[in-house]
């Protein structure tokens, strides 16, 4: 597995981008930004939530 994609399989997972850069050895968070992508599905769970928080019956 590539780092690339292990980077993105820990954040679909939800494990937050401080623990995935100490578990990768990352130094900086600049090294984390280069190998850590959203993919689609995470851009939708962001809508979703949004849209739940913004548009909620009160």
């Amino acid at each position: 597995m590539t780092c690339t994609r292990a980077a993105t399989v820990l954040l679909l997972l939800n494990v937050p981008q401080r623990v995935v850069q100490e578990f990768m050895g990352w130094s900086n968070a600049k090294v984390a930004e280069r190998y850590m992508h959203v993919t689609e599905s995470m851009r939708q769970d962001v809508a979703g939530r949004l849209n739940g928080f913004l548009w909620a019956p009160e």
